[in-house]
């Protein structure tokens, strides 16, 4: 009796010991899948970068909106024929030779921010990559995860190695931490013509 006790307790030990072994493997996943698209919308860093450009965007709108208000007052200034009579020819002179230089400006402002602005969004997307390439490293150093890869390099994949959840809760963790460093700025090309604006 006493021999089929402990024979029965070392099975119970044994299958103790494999269920907790076979749980511990399949933890230790092979590799890991991260959707990009979902860690630039979802994570703060993400959001943040977004809301960035979107303001640098609409501050150059504003600063192209004064300029195109300047430029039509001169236009409707110049399609008056009643004033242009009223007008020496010196001061007609001068305002056509206005309206030239305005619309000369704005197309060159006009290239200058959209140039800008695609600057913006290479240095958002460069720093939210390099924050889900930090966030890939300490996710695959605390989960044992050999690779990781991005969800459109795969063709299929299980739903278990989708580790996006992870990644995106360790860069809000980042992004907490980093609160209190300035954030970026307008660009040089943005700043000038906001400085030419208000000085004109």
């Amino acid at each position: 009796m006493k021999i089929k006790s402990f024979y029965l307790t070392l099975f119970l030990i044994f299958v103790c010991l494999t269920a907790g072994y076979a749980k511990e493997k399949q933890q230790q996943w092979p590799c890991g899948v991260v959707d990009f698209e979902t860690c630039l919308a979802e994570s703060k860093h993400g959001q943040n970068e977004q809301k960035i450009v979107q303001e640098t965007e609409n501050k150059m709108k504003i600063l192209l909106e004064d300029k195109e208000k300047e430029i039509a007052a001169i236009g409707t200034k110049l399609s008056d024929p009643e004033l242009l009579d009223s007008l020496s020819p010196e001061a007609e002179e001068e305002l056509k030779i206005k309206y030239q230089t305005l619309s000369q400006e704005y197309g060159y402002y006009h290239n200058q921010l959209l140039q800008s602005l695609q600057q913006a969004k290479m240095e958002s997307v460069r720093a939210l990559v390099d924050d889900i390439k930090g966030a890939s490293q300490t996710v695959s150093k605390e989960k044992h995860i050999p690779f990781i890869i991005r969800k459109d390099a795969c063709f299929s994949f299980p739903a278990s190695v989708d580790i996006t959840a992870l990644i995106i809760e360790v860069m809000d963790r980042n992004f907490d931490s980093q609160q209190k460093k300035p954030g970026r700025q307008l660009s040089g090309e943005a700043e000038a013509m906001k400085t030419t604006t208000t000085t004109n």
